[in-house]
């Protein structure tokens, strides 16, 4: 990761949730995840929600965004946003800004490497089949309510050697829900 761990990923939005400006080790980061589209040109002047596609992040971060403006306080979260070969611990901090705009702030907190997890890959080939991967903890649903790691879940599948590893679905798993939601009261 040539990201400097040390440097705060910061996006700064209006009151409008439109992108103004994103730090550079924001876009080192999104270079590092396979993302060299998300540069400074093609991002600045988007909405936010261009960007986050996904229906349970979009709602979440609309209510957390919701709470910081109407309460003016900052809202703190820890999260993970994994690559193959290693766990990332992140911090998201969501402060106001003047005028109802919002700084996204997100720092590494530690890393632990471990074998590559190739179901974590963008490079793997992928089936038709799709698994859902929780956007905040990196847990996957392996049964009705059953959520585990990665390496656990790929074991438990059947897909430590597979040659075609299913789509991934980011969605939120109800741990992470509540925890979200807990935020909001």
């Amino acid at each position: 990761m040539s990201n400097d761990l040390r440097q705060p990923m910061i996006m700064r939005l209006d009151a409008r949730d439109r992108i103004v400006d994103v730090n550079d080790a924001w876009l080192n980061f999104a270079v590092d995840n396979g993302a060299p589209a998300l540069s400074r040109e093609g991002v600045v002047g988007k909405s936010l929600w261009d960007l986050v596609t996904d229906l349970d992040m979009s709602h979440l971060y609309r209510l957390l965004f919701d709470r910081v403006r109407q309460r003016g306080s900052s809202v703190n979260f820890d999260f993970r946003c994994d690559a193959p070969a290693e766990r990332r611990f992140l911090g998201l901090q969501i402060n106001l800004l003047p005028d109802q705009g919002l700084e996204i702030r997100t720092a590494v907190d530690a890393l632990e490497t471990r074998p590559v997890v190739d179901l974590l890959s963008a490079d793997s080939q992928r089936s038709g089949a799709t698994l859902e991967i929780c956007s905040w903890c990196k847990q996957v649903r392996v049964g009705e309510s059953d959520w585990r790691e990665v390496e656990a879940a790929a074991e438990v599948l059947g897909l430590l050697d597979a040659s075609t590893l299913p789509r991934l679905a980011h969605v939120t798993c109800p741990d992470c829900y509540e925890r979200v939601m807990a935020e909001l009261d």
